[in-house]
């Protein structure tokens, strides 16, 4: 059954949400760290421990002392890459998540939002300020569990909405990503049959 257009969405600004939102991304890409750099860790636990009872050995045998701090500076040439790679991850954070933030305290100054949707174009309204974008602005979208997102390119946040479920009711977000699934799926087709 198709949906009426025009679609008229109020929505609240639920910084936490989007905070939330943001999160998940960068937690995504600690994630993937560990897992490409566990075998790193591995290594120098490995090490490590084979130092501690090279240590424990020198007693009986003086040749494990050199062994042992072989093994512990090997270790450490695991290490330090390891823990500069994933200082570089963190760092690179912080201003992301300073601009976030600045971002919600500049979005959370806005009084009302209002989302209307139509055959031609997306119009969000910030209090009385029309930020429109015709759907073929968009090439990319995600709908999530939690979260929708339209995008110029890959996730471009230049030109790209974020549109988070906690700011709506539950009936208003399974409308709005039913219309954005057909309105990108009829893009798709439009494209692939010029």
């Amino acid at each position: 059954m198709p949906i009426e257009l025009p679609l008229k969405i109020h929505i609240k600004f639920v910084p936490d949400q989007i905070r939330a939102i943001y999160q998940i991304g960068w937690d995504k890409g600690i994630q993937l760290f560990n897992k490409i750099h566990s075998v790193y860790a591995v290594i120098f636990k490995l090490l490590f421990g084979v130092t501690a009872i090279l240590f424990l050995l020198t007693y009986f045998y003086p040749v494990c002392l050199q062994i042992g701090i072989l093994a512990l500076i090997l270790g450490m040439c695991v290490y330090i890459p390891h823990y500069n790679a994933k200082c570089k991850i963190l760092s690179a954070q912080s201003p992301k998540k300073k601009a976030v933030e600045d971002w919600i305290a500049h979005k959370s100054k806005v009084k009302s939002y209002i989302l209307e949707i139509d055959d031609l174009q997306v119009t969000l309204y910030e209090d009385t300020v029309p930020h429109i974008f015709s759907w073929s602005t968009f090439q990319q979208y995600l709908i999530s569990e939690t979260f929708i997102i339209l995008s110029d390119t890959h996730l471009n946040e230049s030109q790209s909405l974020l549109l988070p479920k906690a700011g709506m009711t539950a009936e208003e977000y399974r409308l709005l990503s039913e219309i954005i699934e057909q309105k990108m799926e009829d893009k798709t087709r439009l494209t692939m049959s010029s």
